[in-house]
């Protein structure tokens, strides 16, 4: 494998319920390459997308270490933090989170702006990524007048236009249909190839978790490699 983007090391969560802690992680390890593609599988509640919060620093972690791009994400501050999701992360949820009042050019090209790029490459990037993703004729549509997978092809376009090392995707197929989900799955793999972008995505979906170069199992808060 090559040099690991992404490494947790013996990771623990716990939550609060009631006066009893709710112990979801407990001693997960994850080793991630540059380009590589794993999925998470689990049934609900079993603490799959806590994992990918934790991983990316936005949920703290009770024990363990997480180290994303040669920075230990475990003792950054929230600034810090914050900035390494600005350059080194994107994300892809199952409900795109698109801002409503902005077109699907201006949303792709948020992340970038968020880099201090100027607002003329940021566009042009942006216009260009989705072209290849086929929306060149909806680049100015508010996500309002856009499908369901018109949306998300604009989700993906802004997790990927920045050129992230790595791209979390909770869910990412889990409110379209079948045959939408196919194409979402496709144009994901294709511009992580294009790219050399890892991928850690969470689903319920076996066709997508297939799809990847290894399939994990969160059980009983560990991570399991399925065969």
């Amino acid at each position: 494998m090559s040099k690991p983007f992404l490494r947790a090391i013996d990771l623990h969560k716990s939550y609060r319920q009631g006066n009893r802690p709710l112990s979801i992680l407990q001693g997960v390890n994850l080793v991630l390459g540059q380009g590589q593609r794993v999925a998470v599988t689990g049934v609900s509640g079993s603490g799959k997308s806590t994992l990918l919060y934790t991983l990316c620093g936005l949920e703290p972690i009770d024990q363990g270490e997480i180290h994303i791009a040669d920075l230990a994400v475990h003792r950054l501050k929230p600034d810090e933090a914050a900035r390494l999701r600005r350059h080194h992360i994107g994300f892809v949820y199952q409900f795109h989170h698109l801002l409503a009042e902005f077109s699907a050019l201006e949303n792709v090209a948020m992340p970038l702006l968020l880099r201090e790029l100027s607002r003329a490459e940021a566009m042009a990037r942006s216009r260009s990524i989705l072209t290849d993703l086929g929306m060149e004729d909806r680049l100015m549509h508010r996500p309002a007048q856009l499908s369901g997978g018109e949306r998300q092809r604009v989700a993906i376009a802004r997790a990927f236009v920045g050129r992230p090392g790595c791209i979390f995707m909770d869910e990412p197929t889990g409110s379209l249909d079948r045959r939408t989900a196919a194409e979402i799955q496709a144009l994901a793999l294709q511009l992580s190839d294009r790219f050399q972008i890892a991928l850690v995505v969470v689903t319920h979906n076996q066709a997508l978790a297939s799809s990847m170069d290894i399939i994990y199992r969160l059980e009983d808060g560990t991570l399991q490699r399925e065969a």
